[in-house]
């Protein structure tokens, strides 16, 4: 039922990859710089395209486990366009703490798995971290492309530098309130007395 659903959201967000984000007449000129800032990424019916690829992150792994354990060819053949069509949907959301979770994920996987098969050497390690920085190099350096901008790319639009901003905000709220701090849900209150040239707006 999950990963039908998740289908379902998929299907849209390829819509809106090859035909738009469909934005009534009477929004268009409201939303015309956040479609910009989008970049092409899709969304679906999610707020931001960083949710929709959490949540085909979590879709994925029982997408390929029904791939896998389907005895039915025709059946198994439906549940792997599904997964290639769940797949495509992630990378069109051209997200980066996605793609970081789920090579994150792919080496906490592959660790158990090659430690439950034999014992581990520090060589052996040395080896499988540096073919996971190379490949996680050259998916990040691909999403960069697509997306227009990398991710070690502190300038415009770039959701690292937005954070490290924040982030920034928040210490010097805190050095200014060290021991009672300002209030519970006081953070949307305090941030515009803080913010910091360049940063994004923040509750």
């Amino acid at each position: 039922m999950l990963v039908c659903l998740s289908l379902l959201i998929s299907i849209y967000a390829l819509e809106q990859h090859f035909f738009g984000y469909g934005v009534p007449p009477t929004v268009e000129q409201i939303t015309r710089d956040w479609m910009t800032a989008l970049s092409g990424r899709v969304f679906s019916k999610f707020a931001l395209p960083s949710q929709l690829a959490g949540y085909l992150l979590m879709i994925l792994p029982l997408n390929l486990l029904l791939v896998l354990r389907e005895r039915f060819v025709g059946v198994r053949i439906f549940w792997g366009m599904g997964f290639l069509l769940n797949g495509l949907i992630f990378f069109y959301t051209k997200s980066f703490g996605a793609w970081l979770s789920f090579l994150g994920m792919l080496a906490v996987g592959v660790y158990v798995f090659i430690s439950w098969k034999r014992a581990l050497t520090w060589r052996t390690i040395l080896k499988a971290s540096v073919l996971f920085f190379i490949g996680g190099w050259a998916i990040l350096s691909l999403i960069g492309v697509v997306r227009g901008q990398y991710l070690w790319d502190f300038q415009g639009n770039n959701p690292l530098w937005y954070r490290f901003l924040n982030w920034k905000t928040a210490l010097q709220i805190f050095r200014d309130h060290p021991f009672l701090g300002t209030g519970f849900f006081t953070f949307g209150q305090m941030y515009p007395q803080y913010m910091l040239p360049g940063a994004n707006e923040s509750q």
